[in-house]
């Protein structure tokens, strides 16, 4: 991230040479590749990431079989989640193994990543969103495209606060919230604006109108997103000087 420019990650690259452990760890893997270069730490985060598989959440044990992996709460807030139930419209964007429209899958209805604006802003009442962060029309300069943003995964969701693509909103239950009146009001300040009424919003964001119980149970199901062993696996946490991916 950043690394937009040839002296940025000439900057980077020499880092890595410095270190000893790294420059043990790419001779390991790139044994053909002398000296190694950037091209080799883009493969090195790639195959990283790749490796990157949370499968093992409550909803992934369910769905293979273990009937009590889901609560009575998280199986309701599913039910809630997946139709359109008082307005909630939760899975038409957060979709898929992945619970994302983001991702094209086999058998996606989408044949192209989807980009969304949930109004969250509305300043001025034009539907803009703060300067140098209005998403997809950085790129565009369509109008059109003032705050829309590409949909994140929901797994793992509970440990990724803050939210929304800014970081504006501190908790799942400000986010549900948040669809629930159909947008974000700002009072007053430099970004002032009402949300629900943005006339860039998404069309199907009206609003929704879950009762307390409703939400506590959307919410677990939500957290029920969440794989523990995932979080845990000691192959993805930062690697220790001793750890054997170096050599040691």
């Amino acid at each position: 991230m950043g690394l937009t420019t040839d002296a940025a990650r000439a900057g980077a690259l020499a880092r890595l040479r410095a270190d000893e452990a790294y420059v043990a760890a790419f001779a390991a893997a790139f044994p053909d590749r002398e000296p190694w270069g950037f091209d080799e730490v883009i493969l090195a985060v790639a195959c990283f990431e790749r490796a990157l598989v949370s499968m093992n959440a409550p909803v992934d044990r369910f769905r293979r079989g273990e009937r009590d992996a889901l609560s009575f709460a998280a199986l309701r807030g599913a039910e809630i989640f997946n139709t359109d139930y008082k307005g909630a419209v939760c899975h038409h964007c957060h979709n898929g193994i992945t619970f994302t429209n983001d991702v094209t899958h086999q058998s996606s209805p989408f044949d192209e990543v989807v980009y969304t604006n949930v109004g969250l802003y509305n300043v001025g009442g034009t539907g803009d969103y703060p300067a140098g962060n209005q998403g997809l029309y950085e790129t565009t300069k369509n109008p059109a495209d003032r705050g829309k943003f590409r949909t994140p995964t929901l797994r793992n969701v509970s440990v990724t606060a803050p939210y929304m693509h800014d970081g504006s909103v501190a908790t799942l239950a400000e986010v549900v919230e948040h669809y629930q009146t159909g947008g974000r009001l700002i009072d007053d300040g430099p970004l002032a604006g009402d949300g629900r009424v943005s006339p860039l919003k998404e069309r199907g964001l009206g609003g929704m109108r879950l009762d307390e119980d409703d939400i506590r149970d959307l919410l677990a199901f939500v957290e029920a997103l969440t794989d523990a062993d995932f979080l845990a696996d000691p192959r993805f946490a930062n690697p220790e000087p001793q750890s054997p991916f170096f050599g040691e």
